[in-house]
């Protein structure tokens, strides 16, 4: 268009666009805000499929090598080798559900955790 313009009425001649798109209405809003928590939530939980498999990898592990016979040749009771090993296992999803909590907080996001003071009750 700028060149048929220029051709037909000179060298100084320009078109200006100028675009002033509408407000989106509450329901477009509404579903565009939607669709980000949806995909939100989907990108921020999924990892967390992955966790219960690096926790037993170790159990298929300690399977191949036999440790806890090791351990029970050296002493330790059965209820000692579970309640620790069940001991290491809370602390390790704790950590994780923690420190994913503390990001949550960070970047304000209310949609997971709402309140910052009530983030806790969504990590319990």
């Amino acid at each position: 268009h700028q060149a048929r313009l220029r051709s037909a009425k000179g060298p100084d001649a320009y078109v200006r666009v100028r675009n002033h798109p509408l407000p989106l209405t509450k329901i477009a809003s509404m579903y565009i805000d939607t669709l980000l928590t949806l995909f939100a939530a989907l990108f921020l939980l999924l990892p967390f499929c992955y966790l219960p498999g690096t926790l037993a990898m170790f159990w298929v592990r300690e399977r191949e090598l036999h440790v806890k016979h090791v351990h029970f040749v050296s002493g330790v009771t059965p209820f000692q080798y579970w309640i620790t090993a069940l001991s290491w296992d809370v602390m390790c999803v704790a950590i994780i559900d923690a420190v994913f909590i503390i990001v949550l907080i960070a970047y304000g996001n209310t949609e997971f955790i709402g309140t910052p003071t009530r983030a806790w009750a969504t990590y319990l």
